[in-house]
């Protein structure tokens, strides 16, 4: 990937960054691996294009079109690998998944409130709306969980803390 040191350069006040991959600090210090770290942060980030693109359903609701081929080699890692890290972040309520037709998925990308900056959230629409989604990854129409994003950070404490949490 790079050959030498020299391949480096010092971030100055003035360098712009080319493409990078977010990751919402409140995450940072979850029990997600670094994998589900990453392929969360490459739907968020194809989230954004979205949004520039105005891809929303009629509820507003940002979605991504990211098959799990593509999202595989877009990260480097295994199908298997991939469809294990989306099972997780839909378990935790951070992805939703909707088959449109035979060959087309929207993903809706959520963030955690306490990630937001200063927005007026409307949850009534969205959070009532979410458990009546179809989940893709099973084919059954269920009862999603619809979580409060406050508690994300109970659920997945410092892995490396001996208070809350710690089960490694």
């Amino acid at each position: 990937m790079f050959s030498k040191k020299t391949d480096f350069v010092s971030m100055r006040k003035e360098s712009r960054l080319g493409m990078y991959i977010p990751v919402p600090i409140c995450l940072l210090n979850s029990r997600f691996s670094s994998t589900t770290l990453l392929i969360y942060g490459s739907l968020l980030n194809r989230a954004l294009l979205s949004q520039k693109n105005a891809w929303q359903n009629d509820y507003g609701e940002v979605y991504v079109r990211f098959s799990i081929d593509e999202l595989a080699k877009y990260v480097g890692k295994g199908i298997s690998t991939v469809k294990a890290s989306l099972k997780e972040l839909e378990f935790h309520g951070l992805i939703y998944r909707k088959r449109m037709d035979l060959y087309t998925t929207h993903i809706y990308v959520r963030v955690p409130k306490s990630c937001l900056m200063g927005q007026n959230i409307n949850s009534g629409k969205a959070e009532n709306r979410i458990g009546k989604v179809q989940n893709s990854g099973s084919q059954t129409a269920g009862n999603m969980t619809t979580n409060n994003y406050t508690d994300i950070q109970n659920l997945h404490t410092d892995k490396y803390t001996s208070g809350r949490g710690g089960h490694y």
